[in-house]
């Protein structure tokens, strides 16, 4: 594991802790005693800073996970580092290509 990545590991963790607060606060306590519904969601991810907030914690979490699959995998010499970095750097780019599109088709 390089120093880079480790480091950007735990700015993520940072970046997770702050934006899924910010999430779970947005959408599930400013309005409360609202009946939560999906053309409620829809409504409040019409906002730019909000979806934007949430591909940046879409983002931070998949590189938070897959980055730390990648070191316990690793640690414990489960095959070829250079496989499962690539390997988990196309599930990844998958992973956020299919949430930012969930999360495009909220927007629009």
């Amino acid at each position: 594991m390089s120093a880079w990545g480790w480091l950007l590991q735990r700015i993520t963790a940072g970046i997770v802790l702050i934006f899924l607060a910010i999430h779970l606060w947005l959408l599930h306590y400013v309005y409360l005693g609202e009946r939560l519904t999906f053309q409620r969601i829809e409504e409040r991810l019409q906002a730019p800073v909000l979806w934007t907030a949430e591909g940046l914690l879409l983002a931070a979490a998949i590189y938070h996970a897959l980055y730390g699959l990648r070191g316990i995998a690793i640690d414990y010499r489960w095959g070829n580092p250079r496989t499962w970095t690539w390997s988990l750097t196309v599930v990844g780019v998958a992973g956020f290509l299919l949430g930012g599109y969930a999360l495009y088709c909220f927007a629009s």
